[in-house]
């Protein structure tokens, strides 16, 4: 069984404002944290630190991604379904 993580209220803030955290950008992704952080340091995506915490913009993030079913994944689409 699994432990559920309390989420900070910096980290719903931020969430709510278009950021995820680093670990939720590895997660969505697919990327690694190593890959994640140079992305960072050579600026392909934005990010910011709050207190110890690394967040990432979802969409930067998803600019970086080539693949359209994982940028929807990042953006936290879903696929709509047309029915005829």
């Amino acid at each position: 069984m699994t432990k559920k993580r309390k989420i900070s209220a910096v980290e719903l803030i931020m969430k709510n404002a278009g950021w995820i955290s680093v670990s939720e950008a590895v997660r969505l992704s697919g990327f690694s944290k190593f890959t994640i952080h140079r992305y960072i340091s050579v600026g392909k995506v934005l990010a910011t630190q709050a207190g110890k915490r690394w967040f990432v913009d979802r969409q930067s993030l998803a600019d970086c991604v080539g693949a359209d079913p994982l940028r929807r994944r990042i953006l936290g689409e879903t696929e709509v379904c047309s029915s005829k």
